[in-house]
């Protein structure tokens, strides 16, 4: 048996290893600064990391590439998106929060609800009242899009973006109790 493995998944993990080694706590310490900047608890931090590698993994040549023409601000980049991601996931569930709050029971807390089926639940309802731009953009919002993000994405002014979240909203609310909705 050859003494090196050069099969594809061992540059990975020297790779992998690599960055472990020489960044690892630097990468750890960016990530619990941002993680304390965005307002998530510190074992957050942890979850992150477990994703970054999880990306490195499975992502490698494409990690790789981009660390050795940026170095370590590439791997930083990395978990600046993930970050990202989680703050999106955040406000996505405060605002189905916020949409299906007064339309739940007074026994009901959505806590208790899974996430992704309030979600899809909501955006279903939202189809049969919508129209599709409107529907577009209030998935984008569900998501936890900002709006000028909607706006750049769906080629819209970011106040235009905000009556269609408006007025979307009212229709939902027509929806729940139970009033005819003309799709908007």
């Amino acid at each position: 048996m050859d003494k090196y493995d050069h099969s594809p998944g061992s540059e990975r993990d020297d790779f992998v290893r690599t960055i472990n080694r020489q960044h690892h706590q630097a990468l750890y310490a960016f990530t619990l600064g941002l993680c304390r900047r965005f307002k998530f608890d510190p074992s957050y931090a942890d979850d992150l990391m477990q994703e970054f590698y999880y990306e490195l993994l499975s992502k490698h040549e494409e990690v790789a590439e981009g660390y050795a023409r940026h170095g370590i601000k590439h791997l930083c980049r990395i978990i600046q998106y993930d970050i990202l991601d989680l703050t999106r996931k955040r406000k996505s569930l405060g605002r189905v929060e916020q949409v299906f709050a007064q339309r739940m029971p007074a026994s009901g807390n959505i806590h208790y609800l899974c996430y992704e089926m309030c979600t899809e639940q909501l955006l279903e309802k939202l189809q049969v009242c919508l129209k599709e731009r409107d529907y577009r953009v209030m998935k984008l919002y569900l998501e936890g899009f900002a709006y000028d993000e909607i706006g750049r994405l769906l080629n819209m002014n970011h106040s235009t973006v905000g009556t269609v979240i408006y007025r979307a909203k009212k229709a939902i609310a027509q929806y729940y109790d139970g009033d005819p909705v003309e799709k908007h």
